[in-house]
């Protein structure tokens, strides 16, 4: 191997694990003081250039003030250009029996769970919402939801 092979062929591998398997990863921030039902989030990823299989994820990052230790999601995922819709009811722990918040953090806690498992074909686009169902209608406490898409192996 030359001298000049083995330098493309090093540039090669350092690109290649400088890939990321991850899509779409966005956090969107919701008023602190109370999240209303009605206030749908969105979400709107580019074009997938990497077709597959890909785990939806879904975060959720609350402080001290949150009441509950759950949260009901509604989220409605839009393909493009199919057009497709599919609806889910994600319920999201956030905090544990003995009242601390699950997930990573300090002053606020960000836990995540995989909800679903898209078949994504190059090129297709998603539009996702996100809004809370539950008796409450204003939520105090959570500060954001993230959408994450990540290509399985």
């Amino acid at each position: 191997m030359t001298l000049k092979s083995a330098f493309f062929a090093s540039l090669v591998l350092i690109a290649a694990a400088c890939s990321s398997d991850v899509a779409y990863d966005r956090f969107t921030d919701t008023p602190i003081d109370g999240w209303v039902c009605n206030d749908t989030l969105s979400f709107d990823t580019s074009p997938i250039q990497s077709p597959g299989m890909y785990d939806m994820s879904i975060g959720v990052r609350i402080n001290g003030e949150y009441p509950f230790k759950s949260i009901t999601l509604l989220v409605n995922t839009t393909s493009f250009p199919s057009g497709r819709t599919d609806r889910d009811t994600v319920l999201c722990p956030v905090v544990g029996d003995n009242g601390e918040p699950l997930g990573h953090g300090m002053s606020y806690f960000t836990t995540t769970q995989v909800m679903r498992q898209l078949d994504i074909k190059r090129g297709d686009s998603l539009h996702i919402t996100v809004c809370h169902y539950m008796r409450r209608n204003e939520l105090p406490g959570i500060a954001g939801v993230g959408i994450k898409l990540r290509l399985k192996d």
